[in-house]
């Protein structure tokens, strides 16, 4: 979205996202009758891009190497704490690191890293990525409705790392206690 595409600006990543990533400038809803349940266009000017989550994560951690930031694995992060100068990190054995001047939280709705963790949803959604197929237009994200309790669409995500043509992320969103 238009924010986080700001946010990739300021790192110098925002050229490299859109060449990767798809433009989407519209996103269009039918109802299994056809009728349009959704319609909605960026202003002039303004666009989302579909990007595939592995293409993102190469963008940010190539940027960090290329910064010479050290990159720590093998921890587990239980909190996070604002400090003077940024925000710590707290980790499972106790120790802490910080303060940063940016987190990336990638942990979801019951993060440990949020105040107050997301009420657990009742909908979720299924994902794959494939291959973009002839026919679905490379700009818009497209969904299918019948009623409110089911949803599928297909967003499309630009060039994945390793793949020499479009991809596309198909989606499916179902009931939490519906899975099995």
């Amino acid at each position: 979205q238009p924010t986080g595409l700001a946010v990739l600006g300021q790192l110098g990543l925002a050229e490299a996202a859109y060449a990767r990533g798809s433009r989407i400038s519209r996103l269009h809803g039918l109802s299994d009758e056809e009728r349009v349940a959704l319609s909605v266009r960026y202003p002039a000017g303004r666009f989302g891009v579909g990007i595939h989550r592995a293409t993102l994560f190469e963008l940010l951690h190539g940027a960090a190497v290329a910064a010479a930031i050290p990159i720590v694995t093998g921890r587990t992060v239980t909190a996070s704490e604002l400090a003077p100068g940024g925000r710590t990190l707290c980790f499972a054995e106790g120790a802490a690191a910080g303060p940063f001047d940016l987190v990336v939280d990638m942990l979801g709705a019951r993060s440990p890293l949020v105040d107050a963790p997301g009420r657990t949803l009742a909908y979720g959604a299924l994902w794959t990525n494939v291959r973009a197929a002839p026919g679905f237009a490379a700009d818009m994200l497209e969904q299918r409705y019948r009623g409110a309790g089911i949803m599928a669409g297909v967003l499309p995500v630009g060039l994945p790392p390793g793949a020499d043509a479009p991809h596309v992320s198909v989606f499916w969103s179902l009931r939490a206690d519906r899975l099995a």
